[in-house]
């Protein structure tokens, strides 16, 4: 908070130049600003803090934001810029990331993964109106050199997630400027169905690359799950295939005949309960022998 003083100098008040700059420092002063206690008696409430006033049945003054101790310090751990990284503090599994050389960068949170958990996408002309497209050309091409990669975490929500409100244009870095130039990066045009074109492309390449595996004999162990227990005695592990059940029509026959079984059996349960009479063979008054149960029980002990 400043204080200020006006003065207005005539032209014959007879002060020097460096007369009138160090008065005019002398009447700046800084002051600082109160806080807290400084302005009153306050009470704390926790989440904020109010002004005490002297007539207790009265209500609290809030305190402003800017002025209030409480939220100031909760907004400093907020405001606070994060350190750098040490290397020498680094876990073993950070220098392993650190030396891979496929590690990259993901465009949305800055986070450093290798390339194969990243989705990569490169600019190419619309056929129609050459308008530049980011779509993921990696997908659909061997050839390594595509131009400047945009790349970002490789899941559906992600892709979902930059394509609202623009979220991707924040993550456009120099390189793809001066390959495409400052006009075309304006006009670059982000597909709305690309969450599921690259779930579609990478499907696709997924089962290409089974297929291809599923034609060598041997390369497939079965395993009774993904634990490490269970893998650890293979060698050369690869990849862990998750089937989720191994299914064939056998297996769909023994449920169908299952429900069906259990379906006749309620039923026949519902009906049984009207029919007791006639389903009993001891009921009816011509019989003459008794059930096994009652013939127990009138037997001396």
């Amino acid at each position: 908070m400043l204080c200020r003083r006006a003065y207005r100098l005539g032209p014959h008040s007879g002060l020097t130049g460096k007369a009138l700059s160090a008065q005019c420092r002398s009447v700046y002063t800084h002051v600082c600003i109160a806080t807290g206690e400084d302005l009153s008696p306050i009470r704390d409430k926790v989440h904020h803090t109010v002004r005490s006033r002297k007539d207790e049945s009265a209500k609290d003054l809030p305190l402003p934001p800017l002025l209030d101790p409480i939220v100031l310090d909760k907004r400093s751990r907020w405001e606070n810029t994060k350190a750098q990284p040490k290397a020498a503090e680094f876990t073993p599994f950070q220098k392993r990331l650190q030396a891979n050389p496929y590690v990259r960068q993901c465009r949305a949170t800055l986070i450093s993964l290798p390339v194969a958990f990243l989705t990569s996408l490169h600019a190419r002309p619309h056929p129609t109106t050459n308008e530049p497209w980011l779509l993921p050309v990696s997908l659909t091409t061997d050839k390594e050199h595509l131009g400047p990669p945009y790349r970002f975490l490789g899941s559906h929500w992600m892709t979902t997630h930059l394509g609202k409100k623009k979220q991707w244009q924040r993550g456009t870095y120099s390189r793809m400027t001066e390959k495409l130039g400052s006009d075309n990066m304006k006009k670059l045009v982000w597909r709305e169905d690309l969450p599921d074109l690259i779930l579609d492309l990478m499907q696709k390449q997924l089962i290409k690359k089974l297929s291809w595996n599923f034609g060598f004999r041997g390369r497939l162990a079965p395993v009774a799950s993904p634990r490490t227990e269970d893998i650890e005695s293979i060698d050369h592990v690869s990849c862990v295939l998750i089937f989720r059940s191994l299914r064939t029509r056998a297996d769909d026959a023994q449920d169908l005949a299952e429900d069906t079984y259990d379906e006749m059996d309620k039923w026949s349960s519902y009906f049984a309960k009207s029919y007791v009479d006639k389903l009993d063979p001891h009921a009816p008054p011509k019989v003459t022998h008794t059930p096994p149960s009652c013939r127990e029980s009138d037997s001396p002990n």
